[in-house]
C-alpha cells in the first residue's frame, strides 16, 4: 500500500515510442517529492508500479501506473490520467527495431499488452497493433479524466501537464530523438501502412482533454 494517500492514482498510458517511459519516471518523482517517503528507495518502490491488463487491478491512491492497455478496462477508483500518442509509423518501427535488439518473446508480450490478435509479421500488413484504435479510444474516453499530448510537443506543454495534475512535473532536457537506420524495404513497407493513419491523426489538437466531444476528429 502506497503511503502517498493525499495524491489519487495516475495513469501514464501510451501507444509506445511517445515519451511515455520518460513522463512516467518525471510524474513519479513529482509524486515522491510530496511523500513523507521522499528520501527513502521504498519511495519508488510504493509509488511506481505498471498494469498491462487494467482490468485486474484497482487504481490505488497514491500509485503511478505505466500501460498500454486502454481506458474502458479501467477498474476506476477515481484519479487521472495522461495518454501520450505521436506517430504510428514511428511506433511500428520501434517495434521492428526491438524485435532485433530484444527478440521474438519482447515482441509477442508487447502485441500482448497492446490487445492485439496478430503477429509480428502483420505489421507490414496493416495497423495490426491498434494504434490508431488506442489513441481514439483515449481521445474520446469519459470514464478517467484524461490529458491526451502529442509526444512531439510534449515540451511546449509542460505547463498543461502540470497542471492538470497539480502539482509540479520536471521533464528531463529535451534531447533529439535518435533516428535508426531501418532497411529501405522495411521503411517503405511501413510507410504504405501508417503514413496514411498519421495523415488522419494530425488534425488532432497537440494537447487535449479526453472527450466524446472529440469523435469529431475521427469521422
Amino acid at each position: 500500500m502506497s503511503s502517498n494517500q493525499g495524491i489519487e492514482p495516475i495513469v501514464i498510458a501510451s501507444m509506445g515510442r511517445s515519451g511515455s517511459t520518460l513522463v512516467y519516471d518525471a510524474v513519479v518523482e513529482a509524486v515522491i517529492a510530496r511523500s513523507p517517503l521522499r528520501n527513502l528507495f521504498w519511495g519508488h518502490r510504493l509509488t511506481a508500479d505498471q498494469c498491462w491488463n487494467l482490468s485486474n487491478k484497482p487504481l490505488i491512491r497514491g500509485t503511478v501506473y505505466k500501460t498500454h492497455d486502454y481506458p474502458e478496462r479501467l477498474v476506476v477508483n477515481g484519479g487521472k490520467a495522461i495518454f501520450l500518442f505521436g506517430s504510428t509509423l514511428d511506433a511500428a518501427k520501434s517495434v521492428h527495431s526491438a524485435k532485433e535488439r530484444f527478440g521474438q518473446e519482447w515482441v509477442e508480450e508487447h502485441f500482448v499488452n497492446l490487445r492485439s490478435e496478430g503477429k509480428y509479421e502483420d505489421l507490414f500488413k496493416s495497423d495490426v497493433l491498434n494504434f490508431e484504435k488506442q489513441i481514439h479510444s483515449w481521445a474520446v474516453t469519459e470514464t478517467i479524466p484524461t490529458l491526451c499530448l502529442r509526444f512531439e510537443t510534449l515540451w511546449e506543454n509542460s505547463e498543461r501537464l502540470s497542471d492538470f495534475l497539480n502539482m509540479k512535473v520536471v521533464l528531463p532536457k529535451e534531447r533529439a530523438r535518435k533516428v535508426d537506420d531501418y532497411d529501405s524495404e522495411v521503411t517503405s513497407a511501413l510507410k504504405h501502412i501508417f503514413d496514411p493513419i498519421d495523415e488522419r491523426l494530425r488534425s488532432l489538437p497537440d494537447c487535449f482533454i479526453s472527450s466524446h466531444e472529440n469523435e469529431a476528429y475521427f469521422k
